[in-house]
């Protein structure tokens, strides 16, 4: 809509801002919440004339409450559309073979008219005899109610084989809207056959890619696939995700060899006490995620400070992190991921740490880290969130050695003063700068940015290498910005340096789309 890649919004005020004037068309989907409808699009007139605006929801009363006046109720498909899409998934045409008729009729009424319960089913049902076929109706009969979506889709994916079965699971619980390679870096030292499997669950239908390398998974398919996890005996148990059992396992350290992960929603929880052996059961734990679906959940607020973590965790994500620092023990050399969003921490850890796999860093509303580790090893991280570090002063010159580096988010770093001037990365392509009321100095930074933010700072002018930034497409500067209101009690007396007046270079950025900037002051632009 923007002619943007990976576009990033400071704020939700920047939708409107930047849409005001545009004709768009817009699609809201699988919205359940009127707050959703509230932020997104609250009036037709944040959008321009002749715009269209199109939500999908399974709550009407969330239509009428926003007053949207025109709705289309979808129906199921008529018995021939119903059997036309089961064959396109089975026999890769729009009718059946002559000698699977009468059983292709049978799968779609038991599959009652369902289009993604055609499609999973006849995606598994591909290239299978009529005996094979009669095995999935004898199943499919069984279903007591055949518009329960979830049973019918049980049926397409129970007959994967293990290795298959073994990531539909994972993509489930862990890895739903993530890239491809990055998902395929997660299992690097697992004896899964990652592409193999992939392009078996593309194949029946269970995820797709999308254009962007982005696993897809639907979400009935995502809710099939964490109750399949459920139902799984304990001692089999690969996936925990049920915080009683979650429980138990960390305070009495009960773990097993089977388990690869741990999804541990600790919003609702008591206080749980976790023992520093709580992982030592489990040394093929690849996956920890801790997080918080409601806000102002629970935290866990006591670790052991010599807690050891597994050896081989190639997902670290732990919301609210309670201690100064990560264990002496802990050894990152496998991280791919490290998320430990607003967290107690000062610091990582002491000294060098081999960081080879390390692609993406997120140490969003860390308050009271002072200090970035040395990342010269670092080879490969693309993505650092370094926002709520009011108390971090220095980017270290190891950041330097980030050739991988795309993404760099700073929100809020309001003590921040000292950025190397070896900043100019060939691979930085996105940078954010907002609310770093002390940086003075914007070092020089790569010719490949194309998206660059910046507010709230003490910059008075931009470097004289930005005529050299041809791939820019979005330069949205800010002076003295109003504050969102969550900010506002914290930073309501701080203000930026005003940019005064914008050069002539700027009609040098031949790739330049977007041009945003707010000031008390006059901006004045020169005509090319």
């Amino acid at each position: 809509m923007l002619n943007q890649n990976d576009m990033r919004i400071s704020h939700l005020g920047a939708l409107k801002e930047r849409l005001c004037d545009h004709r768009v068309l817009i699609i809201l989907d699988d919205v359940n919440s009127i707050k959703q409808l509230e932020a997104l699009a609250n009036e037709t007139t944040w959008f321009g004339p002749g715009s269209r605006i199109v939500v999908t929801t399974e709550n009407n009363e969330l239509m009428q409450q926003h007053g949207i006046n025109y709705t289309y109720h979808v129906v199921f498909p008529s018995d021939e559309q119903a059997l036309k899409i089961l064959c396109r998934y089975a026999f890769r045409q729009s009718y059946p073979h002559i000698c699977f008729k009468e059983l292709a009729l049978r799968v779609t009424k038991l599959c009652g008219n369902l289009p993604l319960g055609l499609r999973v089913v006849g995606s598994s049902l591909r290239g299978k005899n009529e005996e094979e076929w009669e095995e999935v109706i004898l199943k499919l009969d069984t279903i007591l109610d055949h518009q329960d979506i979830e049973e019918v889709l049980k049926v397409g994916y129970e007959s994967l084989h293990e290795n298959e079965l073994s990531l539909f699971l994972h993509i489930a619980v862990f890895f739903n809207y993530n890239d491809v390679d990055f998902v395929k870096s997660m299992f690097a030292d697992n004896n899964l056959d990652i592409k193999h499997g992939l392009k078996i669950l593309v194949s029946r239908s269970l995820i797709h890619v999308s254009t962007d390398g982005e696993i897809v998974m639907h979400k009935l398919l995502q809710q099939v696939g964490r109750k399949a996890v459920r139902r799984e005996e304990p001692w089999k148990c690969r996936i925990l995700i049920e915080t009683p059992d979650i429980c138990d396992v960390l305070e009495r350290a009960k773990g097993s060899r089977a388990v690869s992960g741990i999804l541990f929603d600790i919003s609702d929880i008591d206080e749980v006490s976790i023992s520093s052996r709580a992982f030592k059961r489990m040394p093929n734990l690849r996956f920890l995620k801790i997080y918080k679906s409601k806000e102002g959940g629970n935290d866990i607020e006591n670790i052991p400070e010599d807690i050891e973590f597994p050896p081989r965790l190639r997902l670290l994500h732990w919301e609210a992190y309670p201690n100064k620092c990560l264990p002496p023990t802990f050894h990152p050399e496998y991280l791919v991921q490290l998320n430990l969003r607003d967290n107690e921490l000062e610091k990582l850890w002491e000294g060098t740490q081999r960081l080879q796999n390390l692609q993406k860093l997120d140490l969003f509303g860390s308050l009271n880290f002072k200090e970035l580790p040395d990342l010269s090893n670092a080879s490969n991280l693309d993505s650092l969130d370094l926002s709520g570090c009011e108390s971090l002063v220095e980017i270290p010159s190891s950041f330097r050695n980030l050739h991988k580096l795309k993404q760099l988010t700073m929100l809020l770093c309001i003590k921040l003063q000292v950025v190397p001037d070896h900043f100019n990365l060939a691979s930085l392509t996105s940078v954010v700068m907002v609310g770093c009321w002390k940086l003075r100095k914007l070092p020089g930074i790569s010719r490949n940015i194309t998206s660059l933010s910046i507010a709230d700072t003490m910059l008075e002018e931009l470097p004289e290498s930005v005529r050299l930034w041809s791939r820019l497409e979005t330069l949205s500067i800010y002076g003295s910005l109003n504050i969102s209101p969550i900010w506002l009690d914290r930073w309501q007396e701080r203000k930026g340096a005003d940019i005064v007046t914008i050069p002539d270079w700027i009609k040098d950025l031949h790739g330049l789309t977007w041009l945003h900037g707010l000031s008390k002051t006059c901006v004045t632009a020169r005509a090319s």
